[in-house]
């Protein structure tokens, strides 16, 4: 009696694990690296670097769900989230659909922020919730001056982790920036090429000047701290905030 009943309990696994399968929809991977759902007709795109999937860092054991198995990658379901808007591979990579608006970090009403150590293992050091400071750093973002990754040596950054925002409108994922901190003030030297305008390229950044083999450079000192995006290659000067949650 007891082998009838486990045989019968393998057979009903076996059957809802075929019925999930078929109720899959078939994506067809495309070149661009879209993922299209000829059924609904609705492509998902790979989302910027600057978003990520919640389900890698929210602590719950669930079950993925694997959509389609297409070379080396498989479509997994999130955590709380539409399948019909988002999607993430084995990577955390979000994928989202083509009728879906990402929101900018200062549209996504943030209630906290996780500072994240990255390397071989990234954990969570700290979380941000007090409102004012979640402000202050968004703030930044949104309305300060920046500049190029380029114009600064990145080997020299001592400190660095993952800022991840995450807001109850999102559930999906996060938008993720860096946090770098230097040792010493970064400064960004500008050749100037008409002594008679003294108009600065960075608004309210403290500039003094300097000549060196017969050249003259403005050098703006933009401080120790600031936000990065991995995706536009661009600096945001940023105050102590972040600091002292790290202290």
């Amino acid at each position: 009696m007891k082998k009838s009943i486990f045989r019968v309990a393998i057979l009903l696994a076996a059957l809802t694990l075929l019925l999930t399968s078929c109720a899959l929809p078939a994506l067809e991977h495309r070149n661009n690296g879209t993922f299209y759902n000829k059924k609904n007709d609705v492509s998902y795109l790979p989302a910027p670097a600057t978003y990520k999937a919640r389900t890698l860092v929210s602590g719950d054991k669930i079950a993925r769900i694997p959509y389609k198995e297409m070379d080396d990658t498989v479509l997994y379901a999130i955590e709380n989230a539409d399948t019909a808007k988002f999607l993430t591979d084995e990577n955390y990579q979000l994928y989202y659909a083509s009728t879906v608006t990402l929101p900018s970090v200062w549209e996504m009403q943030v209630d906290k922020i996780n500072i994240v150590s990255t390397g071989s293992i990234s954990y969570s050091t700290a979380s941000i919730t007090e409102a004012q400071d979640i402000s202050e750093i968004i703030a930044a973002y949104q309305n300060g001056v920046h500049f190029s990754k380029d114009e600064i040596d990145v080997a020299m950054i001592p400190t660095r982790y993952d800022l991840e925002f995450s807001s109850e409108l999102y559930p999906a994922f996060y938008y993720t920036l860096t946090y770098w901190q230097f040792a010493t003030d970064v400064l960004v030297y500008e050749l100037i090429t008409d002594p008679n305008d003294p108009t600065p390229t960075y608004e309210g950044v403290k500039v003094t000047y300097e000549d060196y083999e017969g050249e003259s450079y403005a050098v703006y000192h933009f401080g120790k701290r600031f936000l990065y995006n991995r995706t536009t290659g661009e600096c945001y000067p940023l105050g102590n905030t972040v600091t002292k949650y790290l202290e």
